[in-house]
């Protein structure tokens, strides 16, 4: 369901759905190579503050943008060949937007992100999860002009597995594209990462918690 009121310039996307037309498996050995298959759901998205006659000049100009309750699992098989390329940076995912974006604040409420990969040794699968995502975007931009922030500043918090905290800040250079990074992970419990550890890492945690 998708509302726009060009009056309170705002646009809202209610129960967004991601799903992928081949299964976890069918998705790699098609692209013959190792990618990540996503597929999740967004309840809630709104805009306020968007500059409708630049959005039918593909120029998407917006005060504030909100994510919220999103879910979103990912899965790699790693059994398949990676592809021998240059990755790209962030600043690099931001210029391909194929629109001008200049949003002064962005967030992202309450996500939840599962992560189960195949390994390239082995008969099962493992995943890693990070809920309670919150992330906090000023501004978030992809063609900077002359009076626009050098940096585009990113705070994110989350529960790791549900055992553990983590908090980061990152510093984008939006000449550059260098990322400075800054963070913590704090009282999490090592045992609650063998659903990762066991498959891919082929270890077991008996017992420990990190601190900081």
């Amino acid at each position: 369901k998708i509302s726009i009121s060009s009056s309170d310039s705002v646009l809202e996307i209610n129960s967004l759905r991601i799903i992928p037309q081949l299964g976890k498996i069918a998705f790699g050995q098609k692209l013959g190579h190792q990618a990540d298959r996503i597929e999740g759901t967004v309840a809630h998205i709104k805009v306020s503050g968007l500059n409708m006659p630049q959005l039918l000049q593909k120029k998407f100009f917006a005060q504030e943008l909100v994510i919220s309750n999103a879910q979103m699992d990912v899965f790699r098989d790693r059994r398949l060949p990676r592809e021998m390329k240059v990755q790209p940076t962030s600043l690099d995912y931001l210029k391909k937007i194929p629109i001008e974006v200049h949003i002064h604040h962005f967030k992202l409420n309450d996500a939840l992100v599962e992560s189960e990969e195949f390994p390239k040794e082995g008969a099962q699968t493992g995943s890693i999860k990070m809920d309670h995502i919150n992330i906090d975007i000023s501004p978030l931009l992809n063609h900077p002009k002359k009076n626009d922030p050098a940096f585009l500043t990113t705070i994110v918090r989350g529960s790791i597995m549900n055992a553990g905290s983590l908090h980061a800040t990152i510093r984008l250079d939006l000449s550059s594209g260098a990322q400075y990074i800054k963070g913590t992970i704090g009282d999490l419990k090592l045992p609650a990462l063998n659903p990762s550890a066991e498959n891919l890492g082929k270890f077991h945690i008996q017992s420990g918690v990190l601190n900081k």
